[in-house]
């Protein structure tokens, strides 16, 4: 991987990092340590973590993206099942709503824009299977 990202670097383009389900932002601060040529998006549903991600990351090549990552664009809501900060979820009803950005759309703005798809993290506690 890092020769790849060696390469991207070498040739001009940006390795872009996709963090879905950033939480505050701990694995952001890792792959800008590691990779620090790339360009993170952090995507994170619930306001909280956002705001600790945006103190924990400043400074940093990183745009925060406070929503859900889906199949489709789409608008849900949080649902938090009890499990504290750390155990958010993406339900069909609830309080309050929530942007679903498409994967595949992001990737391919991020491309138009330049940037080289080089790691896709995903690390979510749950979700709709399919949006009807």
């Amino acid at each position: 991987m890092t020769s790849y990202y060696e390469n991207l670097t070498r040739a001009g383009r940006a390795p872009l990092i996709i963090d879905a389900g950033a939480n505050i932002g701990a694995s952001v601060v890792y792959s800008c340590s590691v990779y620090p040529d790339s360009l993170v998006v952090a995507i994170e549903p619930e306001g909280n973590n956002c705001r600790l991600l945006e103190m924990n990351c400043e400074g940093l090549n990183y745009r925060l993206l406070e929503g859900g990552i889906g199949s489709e664009n789409a608008t849900l809501f949080l649902d938090d099942p009890g499990r504290s900060d750390w155990g958010f979820r993406l339900c069909e009803t609830g309080d309050r709503a929530v942007r679903v950005y498409s994967a595949d759309d992001l990737v391919n703005k991020r491309i138009a824009q330049g940037d080289c798809p080089f790691i896709f993290k995903i690390d979510i506690e749950g979700g709709l299977i399919c949006l009807e």
